[in-house]
């Protein structure tokens, strides 16, 4: 604004020079009203430049204060971790699902340890994370398999023997091993201690109780077929075992007795049986795309729901009365726990999906996806529910 100026007084001068070669004939008077003309336009001039002046001066300072603002809500946003963030629960089944932002590629699930950490893995390190999911410590554990939280201080991890963690402070002390010769498909580790163990392609289920110090096995489970999952009820002690063409419920306190045998209920991945309230069980199904859902009352009564896809995961979000299936289909659908009634299926963003292994709950309003494409490469997302 200053360099206008500059211009507008060299013009006023140039002009004022002008006027006085060009009326040398005029008398006094007359010329300077023509010189008093002059002076006038060029205070307008630069009165009109200090107000558009004051004008952008004002804008900047809104801009300042905006942008101020924003950061303000940036910044409380960011001080909210992901796993405290809550709203009300869903009351109605109008919802919004979206992507929130990916996950490191690395990761191949999630567990909750605690209200400061969340554990992942990937096939040769444990990632403990905060709520930001910023990794604080990277743990070296080769060939992890699946991950089982017994408390918010110990958790074990599986390869080709289960190691379990202890926190102490900020540290996580390896402190104890389970040496298998076999690779290892999943474990569940319980509150007393007890630690089940699934191995790969095997038709057994192995039980591990401690005593002295030491783990010790205790008992194992037959199935009739390969067992590809299994799930614990710690008020009940029952196990769930579901496989290629069976499920069974065994009764840990009666002796670990099998107490119901459902043919051609079958589970195709360790992530597709799930628990969907008190009582009700679901299994992810077979090939035929059809899951399962049986009473733990009513052992005799059986649900069949056609999902249209094979299904490799279920999770359970109780809160918001609903359950979330995904297999080698590019959506995720939703059903509401109560009716088993579908209620919507969300896109995954890409046609190019391949398997969902994995949907874990963070909370009410927050869930993960772990997935691949056809080349196996990993298209893990967190996802938001919007009521």
């Amino acid at each position: 604004m200053n360099n206008i100026k500059i211009v507008i007084n060299k013009n006023y001068l140039i002009k004022k020079e002008e006027l006085m070669t060009q009326n040398s004939n005029l008398d006094l008077e007359c010329l300077s009203k023509k010189y008093e003309e002059l002076y006038k336009k060029k205070e307008e001039m630069f009165n009109l430049i200090e107000k558009i002046e004051e004008k952008n001066i004002e804008l900047e300072k809104n801009n300042l204060i905006q942008e101020k603002k924003i950061k303000e809500i940036e910044g409380k946003i960011e001080k909210v971790p992901i796993l405290l963030q809550r709203n009300k629960i869903l009351s109605s089944y109008h919802l919004t699902i979206t992507k929130s932002n990916d996950i490191n590629k690395e990761f191949k699930s999630f567990s909750i340890l605690n209200s400061e950490h969340i554990i992942s893995y990937s096939s040769s390190n444990i990632y403990i994370l905060d709520n930001y999911f910023k990794i604080l410590k990277k743990i070296k554990n080769e060939g992890i398999t699946n991950i089982s939280i017994k408390n918010e201080n110990y958790f074990a991890a599986s390869s080709n023997k289960v190691n379990i963690y202890y926190k102490n402070q900020n540290n996580f002390d390896l402190i104890t091993s389970i040496e298998l010769k076999k690779k290892i498909n999943q474990i569940l580790y319980c509150s007393n201690n007890d630690i089940f163990i699934l191995n790969k392609n095997d038709k057994t289920i192995s039980l591990w109780s401690k005593e002295n110090e030491h783990y010790i096995q205790k008992d194992i489970l037959v199935h009739e077929d390969i067992i590809k999952a299994i799930f614990y009820l710690e008020d009940k002690k029952y196990l769930i075992s579901s496989g290629e063409k069976t499920t069974k419920i065994w009764d840990i306190n009666n002796n670990r007795k099998c107490i119901k045998t459902y043919n051609n209920v079958e589970c195709l991945h360790k992530n597709a049986l799930n628990r969907l309230d008190e009582n009700k069980i679901i299994v992810g199904g077979g090939y035929d795309g059809k899951m399962k859902i049986f009473s733990i009352e009513d052992k005799d009564k059986i649900t069949i729901i056609n999902n249209g896809f094979k299904c490799y995961s279920i999770c359970v979000i109780q809160e918001n009365n609903i359950f979330l299936i995904g297999g080698n289909n590019p959506y995720i659908k939703i059903y509401r726990i109560h009716d088993e009634i579908c209620i919507q299926n969300i896109y995954y963003d890409s046609n190019d999906i391949y398997n969902i292994f994995d949907i874990v709950k963070l909370n009410d309003l927050y869930f993960a996806t772990f997935a691949n494409n056809k080349e196996y490469n990993a298209l893990n997302k967190i996802w938001s529910i919007k009521i």
